[in-house]
């Protein structure tokens, strides 16, 4: 079918793990922002104290990326558990769908003799209208 959208919901279950896992490998922004260096002359000192400032900006933004990716798997993985609910509702709903129209098709069709409830509540009510309709 040509027009049919679909998804892998395992490719995309698996997808959420890795973003998790990849998220975990990364190093907290308090260790990047660790930096040890040389400050006993001045030139090494101002280098490491520059070093030092990059690195925790560094820290910080890797955090913010860890926070991004989670927050994103997090979101990935709800969508997934969604759409597998929704594609187990939707073969139900065919389902009975299908069943309805199974039975309704089982039932015979109305003058062919066999008189059901409603048809024969329907007439009545006709007839309790029109009291010289025939019967």
């Amino acid at each position: 079918m040509p027009n049919e959208i679909s998804i892998d919901l395992e490719l995309a279950t698996s997808n959420s793990s890795s973003m998790v896992q990849s998220g975990d490998a990364l190093p907290s922004g308090s260790t990047v922002a660790l930096v040890d260096g040389n400050a006993t002359e001045p030139a090494a000192s101002a280098f490491t104290n520059l070093l030092e400032t990059k690195a925790g900006i560094l820290g910080q933004r890797v955090d913010a990326v860890k926070q991004f990716v989670a927050a994103n798997a997090e979101a990935l993985a709800h969508a997934v558990a969604t759409l597998q609910e929704r594609d187990e509702l939707s073969a139900s709903d065919a389902q009975q769908a299908t069943a309805l129209i199974d039975t309704a098709a089982a039932q015979p069709a109305a003058g062919t003799g066999a008189s059901t409830g409603a048809a024969a509540g329907g007439r009545a009510g006709v007839q309790g209208v029109l009291p010289g309709v025939p019967q």
